[in-house]
């Protein structure tokens, strides 16, 4: 009995513990000349509801008004629900973001603490509440300098979304969609719940995204070999599908990896990842002035075949050196001359453009299409007219040979 008593009391002593600010809230209000707002009915802007309670509440600011209003929610979830309800801890989430939102990222840790002790009790390893609490307190870490708790955080987070992208794929490969639906089965899916597929690629786009965040906390570690790994993954990320990354996020990884180099004292891969960055930059803004099919373009693009090659990227290389010959093949079809074979050149970048299927690329491919039709039929009719003069000439020496059967008799005598 008295052990019991004991735990009894000591769950008492932490139930006011952590409802303590809420209390002392509502006590600094009772002294003031503004009551609280109690109630839920109170909160609604409805003629029934209690005006003298609300309308108090609008003299106040607008953080007072929303962290009073998280209160009361927690409040009654607790008692609804109890204290360690996944729903009561949601309520100390939107608290935790309150006080996140107003820059007051040491009060939010302490409230992002508590729901993620209620989620770890009720929750799965990859469950999406757990997910998000978990990045959220590592924000706060990150925030006031506790790098080393950011860093275990963010294993966690990275591990669980490891595990949930094997799930869903596992899940997509048992179920694919081998059929595209059409007409109104096509626009009630555009309409249902995401599909499995683009699921994972949201979990692999926040997975690239608590890399770098980790990556960043190792570089405040001082473990400059972990936080090149850590980059390495988000590399092979962008790298992947064996072509040549274009977006300005790549790029930035690949400063960030040269500066971590640098740090390590490996100048060698430090310059050829700020080479690689500068040369792309310059190609992309090449790519928005003449195109990706530009003569010019291609000059700029055999330096990062020499970069991907010291790398062993030899997938991208080979990307690489398909545009320069697009490059080449577009640049050899841009002449007004039909040459010899232009036929086939014409057909093959029509069906690089239909493959590719960019912004324009299907209008440029029915051009190069038209002009095949063109150049067939000025063949056509050049061959027609050789035709007709070759038929007007037999003519004429068939006429010229029964007008001089005998000469030409004589003649074919004495040649056998």
């Amino acid at each position: 009995m008295p052990g019991r008593l004991n735990r009894s009391l000591h769950e008492a002593i932490e139930d006011w513990t952590e409802m303590a600010p809420y209390h002392i809230k509502l006590m600094t209000s009772s002294f003031s000349n503004s009551p609280p707002v109690i109630g839920v009915g109170a909160l609604k802007n409805q003629p029934n509801a209690k005006r003298s309670q609300f309308s108090h509440m609008l003299f106040r600011d607008e953080f007072t008004r929303r962290e009073m209003i998280c209160w009361h929610f927690i409040s009654y979830d607790r008692m609804l629900f109890g204290k360690l309800d996944p729903i009561t801890g949601r309520q100390w989430m939107n608290l935790a973001d309150l006080y996140w939102e107003y820059r007051r990222p040491g009060d939010a840790r302490s409230y992002y603490q508590k729901a993620l002790k209620i989620f770890l009790l009720s929750c799965k390893k990859t469950d999406d509440r757990l997910i998000e609490a978990k990045k959220k307190l590592a924000n706060c870490y990150l925030t006031i300098g506790s790098y080393v708790d950011t860093e275990r955080l963010l294993l966690e987070v990275l591990q669980a979304l490891d595990e949930k992208i094997v799930e869903l794929s596992v899940l997509e490969a048992a179920n694919p969609t081998t059929v595209k639906p059409t007409g109104d089965a096509r626009r009630a899916s555009e309409t249902s719940k995401p599909k499995i597929v683009d699921v994972i690629g949201n979990l692999r786009a926040e997975r690239v995204a608590n890399l770098l965040v980790l990556a960043e906390t190792q570089k405040h570690l001082k473990k400059f070999q972990q936080a090149i790994e850590t980059l390495a993954l988000v590399v092979d990320v962008f790298e992947s599908g064996g072509k040549l990354p274009r977006g300005e996020q790549c790029l930035a990884v690949y400063l960030e990896l040269s500066k971590v180099y640098t740090a390590l004292g490996e100048s060698s891969q430090s310059n050829l990842y700020h080479s690689t960055a500068k040369q792309l930059d310059f190609v992309r803004i090449m790519e928005s002035a003449v195109g990706r099919e530009s003569r010019s373009l291609a000059r700029e693009l055999e330096p990062l075949v020499v970069l991907y090659q010291k790398r062993k990227k030899f997938d991208i290389v080979q990307s690489i050196r398909k545009q320069i010959e697009l490059c080449e093949l577009a640049s050899k079809v841009s002449t007004p001359i039909n040459y010899k074979g232009i036929e086939s050149d014409l057909e093959r970048l029509a069906k690089h453009y239909d493959a590719r299927d960019d912004y324009g690329d299907s209008t440029v491919a029915f051009h190069l299409r038209a002009r095949i039709k063109r150049i067939l039929r000025d063949t056509g009719n050049r061959v027609s007219m050789w035709m007709l003069l070759a038929t007007g000439k037999m003519a004429w020496l068939l006429e010229a040979i029964e007008l001089n059967e005998a000469f030409y008799a004589t003649m074919l005598a004495r040649l056998f």
